[in-house]
């Protein structure tokens, strides 16, 4: 069992305006996690890209242009709020475990949850000055159709084994 823990100088949730593309789980499996900039740049998991509305540039040494900034104004068990303000489109990274039943919303409209930062909920967020929930509910119509789906389509993938070969 791997245990990952957040480094405590970085920020609880911030806007990132660089993408860069990664499978999650293949990295978890590695020894090192990748390097990036925990604080202009958002590693997407792959199967969270074609939910992306805008296109962003992946990080590099040039300057930073776009300028962002996220700050938690209510913290629950069950919901999060942030007020998030950024000069461009950008993703805000909440780093707190993406786990189904989760959803968000943007000035009150619905947004798809991306997985970021390899284990953790990032949103999509327009230009401008805006308010962000996520909320808790497991046990909408939504999210009891979306675990049924998954349940299924696991039954649908093959049972994968291994057989150890004797040592001679």
């Amino acid at each position: 069992m791997w245990i990952y823990r957040l480094n405590a100088s970085g920020p609880r949730a911030y806007v990132a305006h660089h993408v860069s593309p990664v499978d999650s789980e293949a990295v978890l499996g590695q020894d090192e996690l990748p390097e990036f900039n925990r604080e202009t740049e958002a590693l997407i998991d792959h199967e969270s890209l074609p939910l992306l509305k805008a296109r962003y540039t992946p990080a590099g040494p040039g300057p930073a242009k776009a300028k962002g900034e996220a700050r938690i104004v209510s913290y629950q068990r069950n919901s999060v709020t942030i007020e998030v303000e950024s000069s461009e489109q950008g993703i805000l990274v909440l780093h707190d475990i993406h786990y189904p039943g989760w959803e968000a919303s943007v000035d009150g409209e619905r947004r798809q949850i991306l997985r970021t930062n390899l284990l953790f909920r990032g949103i999509e967020v327009p230009a401008g000055r805006h308010r962000v929930e996520f909320h808790f509910r497991p046990m909408s119509l939504e999210n009891l159709v979306a675990a049924a789906s998954d349940l299924v389509k696991s039954e649908d993938e093959p049972i994968k084994t291994a057989v150890a070969s004797p040592v001679r």
